[in-house]
């Protein structure tokens, strides 16, 4: 971004303010020019600082661009500067890094137990801005003359030259000092040769003598006080490598061989106790190092690792000395020796005993001397150090892991401590000013432990006091059973007892939320069957929790738990005395919303982990369960209380549960504890059903709570309800709410007459009462009394509006609630009277059945109500005239099953026609012809076929109507609804598309086959239009052909092998239209031809169909044959000639009879109308000479056909063919037209063979299984006969 500054310049300036006085004088502005051209002001940014943080602290880092290009003709890059962090940024990225506002930031809120997304403000923007001029100016200065380097440093005052030299030195020695290569030469050393072995005294022997207390530095000097040079070299190593370790390796920056010294250090000192002696007694003497690694030192790993060898180094000595704590050299007083000069060693005070004095804590010994103990005086001069520690609080906590460690190591070490005082001057440590102790001192000025950004980490000095803590007897004396006693048990002091049983001391830890774990476990063994104790603890935590804020108060919830799942025989009082304030805490807090929810979790999780609470909460619901699972304001406060009564009962599986947990949980017995608490718990809850109505309806402000488009989102029972379902687990609860059933029927006419829309109260209400009547018929009778107002439950308050949540919430009210209804009526048939006629069942039809298909379970629970007046007829006519069949395009499948249901006889099918439904299923049908691209096949389908069945059942019902006798009571308005149904062809037409358009869906096919062929029988005029259509569907495919082909039926009708097809079907279906015709009185020519054609195409087709059985359609044509009108028009259509030719030729192999003779008939006719020409004639002569020919050529040898059931068996059908071939010739040869052929060379061949195949046939032996087969048995006589009808030939 650049900045042209001209207007921000003295000249820029004088020339606006010369500009905007001309103005104001009126008089003409001055042309003034800047001094330079405008490129000369232009600035562009080149550095921005931010600053992250608050006003009063924070962080600053950079972004800044190059002065030059690294690659020269390369843009200037940006890169970022923050700390040791130098990286490239992208300028793109400015506006967010740089510019403030607010980001979205996802964190992980407890109270929704979810992570959530909120808008904060951004902590780090631009804090000033740096900018280059774009085109700089270029100053020559003169040359410096020509100086020497010591001329130069000539120049520098002498005092500046001085530090600047021992800076440089001192990073001189740094560099080769912290060298990579160097720490390696120096692993080298101190591992170039293992340690000797361990020199360890057991326990029992005598004490090594005291080490020197000059430097135990080893040198050439003190080699002879080591048992072998190899030791010394062992000794020099772990020198070498310890000083490495704590004075260079340390504070390096690279640290990551650190963690292999310590670890070789440790297993040099196990083997070595002069090594740890020295470490002791050096640290002992000047503790530098101890401060300088556990107090000064800001890595916690390099803390922890030196805490690790420390401790180790005191364990090795400590199973040495452990035997001699509490023994003192003595001090040799002739020598006038100052004793508070020894190491470790308390002052002596005046009186002639020593003392040791912290803050008005003294700890007496007897003046006899000093520690005999390296490791006793090592820990004195240790805990001394806590007078300064406030001094070192951010990295302190090592200090203690110290303490907390050698604890652990031992009842000597705890031992030791406890004699030191520890726990008095750990907790006045803590205390400070607020240390019972504090006013036995001078008031004096320490730094103030931990600030708002830090708090100081006391996490192992609560640890340290709950290891002597649980070593030792509580205060009401002997040894505690309690589970987290330390054996052996040890006796504390009544001053340290006193500083531990402190109850501020706990408070304050609690509060700073100082290792909750530890703490708990301090004052669970201190209230073990401490009844006194307890009572204060507990009424101090609910006095606490009372007046803290919940941030506040959430880290005694925790240690709560700890006191409250102590194991003694006072857990009954002290869950009493505890459960007991905290409720009457939580009920004057209700207001606090956060508060009360952390509470409640508090006490869901005690009743859950612990029996004695849960016995508890059992025997007090009365102060408790309506006030959370009802009163309470807050939603997820109620959800939280209807957890806690499902946790009275740990053997059945929360709401919640995975599916798999409850049905395991469904298999198993309860026992008889859990099945007495459910029935109680079932039975408080059922008592509280008159209370209910009061948090029905929303009253507070917290309940009137609405959401953005204003519906209520508070309500108060649904909690209530939800675990009234949840106990239902036996029949026993269906029996238990056998006194409750008017009190909930009252509650339900309370809750329904808010008349408040997605009323959830409402809805849970009806899930639990759908359970409790299903299957359950003396419930549903006792809401059915007479006595009872029907018209309660048939009002029932529903809203339908077209928005997802109404959607969601009908589909699980409304269904469970018709259901409801529905049951009722089947146990009380007045009540199903009145249901099913009443208006709001009507409603509900109209506005969740037809107008819309949102509701697919609701609208089948209403579909089963109205069901039920099938059998009435007035019914059925009220649901017909009722039918929404506008609605039949946008929801199909409701108005189609109501139609098809209702719709039954006569007079049903009479109001429907009345109601113009079969113009309505047409329009639906015609627009189902071509659907959209996008639109569901399968459903579409089912849509089409639903329409279809309701056709075809209405044609069916017109057809049978017709058949009736002129007084029936239908017969005169049916005739008359036929007269005036308008659009009698148009619904013909529609089914003759339908047909041509769904040839896959045999179905379709099939419906719209009965239905053309009812309203044809019915109607002329349909008659005419089925004929007519299907003609013109043959003319127009015989236009495209241009030849000979197949029109029937439509394309793809014809289905794959092995599925169902229809095609034969179809050939019956014209036969049968064309047929209609003939039952016309007197038939025109038109429709007479047009019957004939069809007949004749149809017959023609299914020659090649192998299913439609073609001879079964010439009964058909014989009968038109024989008709004035129709036969007339059949001898005159070529088509005869070709259906018959192609019969005999090819499909009549099964004609006979009847049939053999009307073909014979046509043929005959053909052929003297020269509907078959000579050469027509010629060909049928040649099809079957060479059929013949072939047949008797492809003839196994008789030897052959004999020797298998395989060969017999082809041999046989071989023999039928021929059989069949003759037969249809010697039909053929009836006429004589075609006797001349047969004296034709070729066909005098063909008789040859056949001859002399049936006098081999008769010189077979009787054995033969050919012989008696009865095609070769028959063949002989067929043969002969057909001699007999043409001696001639």
């Amino acid at each position: 971004p650049r900045l042209n500054m001209e207007p921000y310049t003295k000249e820029g300036l004088k020339r606006s303010e010369a500009m905007q006085a001309a103005k104001d004088k009126g008089e003409a502005v001055p042309d003034l020019q800047p001094l330079h051209p405008s490129s000369y002001y232009d600035y562009e940014l080149s550095g921005i600082l931010v600053h992250t943080g608050t006003a009063d602290s924070g962080h600053y880092y950079s972004f800044i661009r190059e002065r030059e290009p690294k690659v020269p003709g390369m843009p200037r890059q940006w890169y970022q500067f923050n700390d040791t962090l130098v990286e490239q940024f992208n300028t793109e990225d400015i506006p967010k890094q740089c510019f403030g506002g607010t980001e979205p930031i996802t964190q992980w809120d407890p109270a929704l137990q979810k992570q959530v997304t909120r808008i904060h403000a951004k902590v780090y923007n631009a804090y000033m801005l740096f900018y280059d001029r774009v085109h700089p100016e270029h100053i020559t200065h003169a040359p410096n003359p020509p100086i020497t380097t010591n001329a130069a440093a000539g120049l520098v005052p002498r005092n500046i030259f001085n530090v600047v030299w021992e800076e440089n030195m001192k990073f001189l020695v740094d560099k080769n000092v912290f060298d990579t290569d160097y720490f390696q030469f120096l692993w080298g050393i101190v591992t170039i040769e293992g340690p000797a072995p361990m020199d360890i005294a057991s326990p029992g022997m005598a004490p090594p003598p005291s080490p020197s207390r000059t430097s135990p530095l080893r040198t050439s000097d003190t080699s002879s006080s080591s048992s072998s040079s190899h030791e010394d070299t062992a000794m020099r190593s772990i020198e070498l490598g310890t000083r490495f370790v704590i004075e260079t390796l340390a504070h390096a920056k690279e640290k990551g061989a650190m963690r292999e010294y310590i670890g070789h250090l440790k297993t040099q000192y196990s083997q070595h106790l002069d090594a740890c002696r020295w470490l002791l007694e050096l640290v002992v003497q000047d503790n530098t190092w101890v401060r300088q690694m556990l107090l000064h030192c800001t890595i916690q790993e390099t803390r922890e690792l030196f805490e690790g060898l420390l401790i180790h180094v005191i364990g090795c000595l400590a199973a040495v000395e452990r035997g001699y704590y509490m023994e003192e050299d003595p001090i040799d007083t002739s020598q006038n020796m100052d004793t508070s000069a020894i190491e470790g060693s308390p002052a002596l005070a005046a009186g002639g005993k020593q003392k040791a004095t912290h803050q008005g804590v003294e700890t007496e010994v007897p003046p006899t001397g000093r520690p005999r103990s390296l490791v006793v005086r090592f820990m004195d001069m240790y805990v001394g150090m806590l007078r300064e520690l406030h001094v070192h609080w951010r990295h302190f906590g090592q200090y203690f892991l110290v303490l907390r460690d050698f604890a652990l190591m031992g009842p000597q070490e705890r031992e030791l401590l406890l004699h030191r005082r520890l726990p008095t001057q750990l907790v006045d440590f803590f205390l400070g000013e607020e240390s019972p102790n504090a006013k036995n001192t001078q008031p004096q000025k320490k730094t103030r432990m931990g600030d708002k950004f830090a708090s100081p980490n006391l996490t192992h000095m609560v640890e340290t006091l709950a290891v002597l803590s649980r070593g030792c007897n509580t205060r009401v004396g002997g040894e505690t059973t309690s589970a987290g006693a330390i054996r052996p048990a040890l006796q504390m002091s009544v001053p340290d007892q006193e500083m531990m049983y402190h109850i501020p001391f706990y408070i304050k830890l609690i509060k700073e939320s100082t290792n909750l774990k530890a703490t708990g476990e301090i004052l669970a063994y201190q209230c073990h069957e401490d009844s006194d104790f307890s009572q204060l603890i507990v009424h101090n935590f609910n006095d606490q929790i009372n007046s803290l804020d919940v941030d506040k108060f959430r880290p005694f919830l925790e240690v709560y738990a700890a006191v409250l799942n102590v194991d003694d025989s006072l857990a009954e009082e002290r869950v009493n005395t505890a459960l007991s304030g905290l409720l009457k805490v939580i009920d004057d807090n209700l207001k606090f919303k956060s508060a009360t929810f952390y509470c409640l979790h508090f006490l869901l999780d005690a009743t859950r982990t612990n029996a004695v609470v849960r016995r508890w909460m059992m025997s007090s619901m009365d102060d408790w369960v309506e006030s959370y699972v009802m009163r309470m304001s807050a939603g997820d406060s109620r959800e939280v209380g209807m957890q806690l009564v499902m946790a009275l009962l740990p053997e059945i599986p929360p709401m919640h549960a995975p599916a798999e947990v409850q049905l395991a949980a469904a298999g198993q017995p309860m026992s008889a504890e859990t099945v007495a608490n459910l029935e109680l718990v079932n039975t408080f809850l059922l008592d509280r059903l008159n209370t209910a109505k009061q948090y029905a309806r929303p009253q507070d402000p917290e309940s009137t709570k609405v959401d953005v488009d204003g519906y209520h989102t508070n309500w108060k029972l649904v909690q209530y309800f939800k675990l009234l379902r949840w106990l239902v687990r036996t029949p026993a609860q269906k029996a238990a709410f056998a006194p409750y059933q008017l009190a909930y029927y009252n509650l339900y006419v309370h809750i329904d007459s808010l008349r408040i829309e997605l009323d959830e109260n409402k809805q849970e209400l009806i899930v639990y009462w759908h359970i409790m009547l299903e299957n359950t018929p003396e419930y549903l009778l006792f809401i059915t009394q007479p006595d009872r107002v029907w018209n309660r439950l048939f009002d029932f308050f529903a809203s339908v509006k077209p928005l997802e949540r109404f959607r969601n919430y009908n589909n699980i009210s409304l269904p469970l609630f018709y259901h409801i209804l529905q049951m009722c009526g089947e146990v009380n048939p007045p009540f199903q009277a009145a249901l099913i006629t009443h208006r709001n069942v009507d409603w509900a039809m109209r506005y969740l059945y037809y107008e819309t298909n949102d509701y697919p379970p609701v609208a089948e629970a209403l579909f089963n109500i109205v069901a039920k007046g099938r059998d009435d007829p007035t019914q059925r006519q009220h649901r017909i005239r009722n039918l929404l069949l506008e609605r039949l395009p946008l929801n199909p499948f409701n108005v189609l099953r109501a139609a098809q249901f209702f719709v039954v006889d006569a007079s049903d099918c009479n109001v429907f026609l009345e109601m113009n439904g079969m113009q309505h299923l047409v329009k639906f049908l015609e627009r189902q012809i071509n659907p959209e691209p996008h639109v569901d096949l399968d459903k579409h389908l089912r849509g089409v076929l639903m329409a279809l069945e309701l056709v075809n059942k209405l044609a069916m019902v017109l057809v049978d109507a017709s058949h009736a006798p002129a007084d029936h009571p239908l017969a005169s308005s049916m005739h008359e609804l036929r007269r005036r149904w308008d659009g009698k062809g148009a619904t013909i037409g529609v089914l003759v598309q339908l047909l041509e358009s769904f040839p896959g869906s045999p179905q379709i096919a099939t419906l719209c086959m009965s239905s053309i062929l009812s309203f044809a029988s019915l109607e002329i005029e349909c008659l005419e239009t089925a004929l007519s259509h299907l003609e013109e569907y043959f003319q127009e495919r015989d236009r495209l052909s241009n030849q000979p082909s197949r029109h029937f039926p439509p394309d793809g009708m014809v289905m794959d092998e092995g599925r169902p097809t229809t095609e034969a079907q179809y050939y019956r279906f014209v036969q049968e239209l064309a047929g209609l015709v003939m039952r016309i009185e007197a038939p025109s020519v038109q429709q007479a031809a047009w019957a004939v054609q069809l007949a004749l195409m149809s017959a023609y087709e299914a020659i090649f169909c192998p299913r439609a059985h073609a001879d079964g359609l010439v009964p058909g044509l014989r009968a038109m044959w024989s008709h004035p009108v129709v036969g007339h028009q059949m001898k005159e259509d070529p088509r005869l000639g070709q259906w018959v030719s192609t019969l005999l030729t090819t499909g009549g192999a099964a004609l006979e009879g009847t049939n053999l003779e009307f073909a014979a008939a046509v043929l005959s006719h053909a052929v003297s109308q020269s509907l078959i020409t000579p050469s027509g004639q010629e060909t049928i002569m040649n099809h079957y000479i060479e059929t013949l020919t072939m047949l008797l050529t492809m003839l196994l040898p008789l030897e052959q056909a004999d020797q298998s059931d395989e060969s017999v068996a082809a041999y046989e059908r071989q023999v039928q063919q021929l059989a069949q071939i003759v037969r249809l010739c010697s039909v053929v040869c009836t006429v004589s037209e075609f006797r001349g052929y047969l004296s034709l060379p070729p066909f005098g061949g063909v008789m040859q063979a056949l001859t002399g195949l049936v006098d081999s046939f008769a010189s077979l032996p009787p054995t033969s299984r050919i012989a008696t087969l009865p095609s070769v048995v028959a063949l002989p006589d067929l043969v002969q006969a057909f001699r007999n009808q043409n001696p001639g030939q």
